[in-house]
């Protein structure tokens, strides 16, 4: 730890803070979705429209931000990301009816889907030290994410309504746009993304392999981030619990997710990257059958599943980083593109449950994400080992 702060102590505090930040506002969307849900007077799949548009947003710039570092460069690209992301939150106070909920949504993830593929492509400027970086910098997301519920309840609170609580967090964002003015003339060597011999998208289409990594991908998301972002409707409606009380349930799944973070990083390389992941889906998926098939224990269950769900995105990354050896952050964008359209269609499918059969049901849809999840990993082992 003392290394790496010797190496660049500015920019490491940039980069912690930063992912806190992106982890407190891309998860008070599981507190706030409710407020935002009955104050606009929308309906389950209205709502499960706005986390898909997010989506959409992670989807066209995670595949498409490649190309546009190229053409504009980094330091134009950080001021679009960040405009962005602060003229979607101060415009919050005026977001009325569903069109503008789905605007507001789509602008503040382009912007932090900007913003963090800039900032990763920061790390590799520390050398040595990028993966430990890299590895803390996501515990710092995670611990972000376990504070969002708290901070969530104390700005509704204090402001009163899911727009003031958008609103108040564009000031600690101009605060971390105005560190990155100052450390940027320091920094003037930014590392290039550009490269003459990356694959085209049609020839990456053509790999079967890939399809599987995107199924995979797809379904261990929707399963992670439905589970978290539906926890406080399906523990107020199904175990008739207060939302306050709900939202402890849902900062101990971040909790339990950025512990396991922290300190289980080192699971899947002594287990087996295979062996990791499939343990890990096995157990994510008993906790949601559990929570499904006794709401007096559900809350439990589903906090106690993010201690699982920690490690399969980086079982996966693992796995398709030893799988392909070149190219490899072009091929991550690839897949995870494919993965959120999967996210996108499954959602819907959750919201199409919430509202014409019942909440508690959804969570169905998440544990056949894990069934689904377990079978191509059976299969991309099978592939890989022949």
């Amino acid at each position: 730890m003392r290394a790496l702060f010797q190496t660049k102590p500015s920019w490491v505090l940039f980069y912690w803070c930063f992912f806190l930040f992106l982890g407190v506002v891309e998860n008070l969307r599981s507190a706030l979705l409710p407020h935002v849900k009955a104050d606009l007077g929308l309906n389950d799949q209205e709502l499960s429209a706005l986390l898909m548009i997010g989506a959409l947003a992670s989807v066209l710039f995670q595949l498409f931000g490649g190309k546009l570092i190229d053409k504009l460069g980094q330091q134009p690209l950080y001021h679009l990301a960040l405009g962005a992301c602060l003229g979607a939150l101060l415009w919050a106070p005026e977001v009325s009816g569903l069109s503008g909920a789905l605007i507001f949504f789509f602008l503040m993830h382009m912007g932090f889907t900007l913003y963090s593929l800039l900032t990763n492509s920061l790390i590799p400027s520390l050398g040595e030290r990028a993966g430990q970086l890299l590895t803390l910098s996501h515990g710092c997301y995670g611990l972000g994410a376990a504070l969002s519920p708290l901070i969530a309840q104390e700005l509704l609170v204090g402001l009163g309504g899911w727009r003031e609580s958008y609103q108040a967090l564009a000031l600690p964002l101009l605060a971390l746009w105005l560190w990155l003015c100052y450390l940027s003339p320091r920094h003037r060597q930014l590392p290039s993304l550009k490269s003459a011999e990356r694959p085209r998208l049609r020839l990456l289409l053509k790999d079967r392999q890939l399809w599987l990594f995107s199924g995979l991908f797809g379904c261990a998301i929707t399963a992670e981030v439905a589970s978290s972002s539906w926890l406080v409707r399906y523990l107020s409606e199904v175990s008739t619990l207060s939302p306050a009380h709900a939202g402890y349930f849902l900062t101990g799944f971040y909790v339990f997710f950025t512990l396991m973070r922290f300190l289980g990083s080192s699971l899947p390389s002594r287990l087996g990257e295979h062996r990791a992941l499939r343990l890990c889906l096995i157990a994510a998926g008993l906790c949601i059958l559990t929570a499904l098939s006794d709401p007096r224990v559900a809350g439990y269950c589903l906090a106690l599943s993010g201690l699982f769900f920690a490690l399969i995105f980086p079982s996966v990354v693992m796995i398709l980083n030893q799988s392909y050896q070149e190219h490899r952050a072009h091929i991550l964008g690839v897949v995870i593109s494919g993965a959120l359209l999967i996210f996108m269609l499954m959602n819907a499918l959750i919201g199409a449950f919430c509202e014409h059969i019942s909440v508690r049901y959804s969570y169905l849809v998440m544990a056949a994400c894990v069934g689904l999840a377990l079978m191509i990993r059976s299969r991309l082992e099978a592939s890989q080992s022949s």
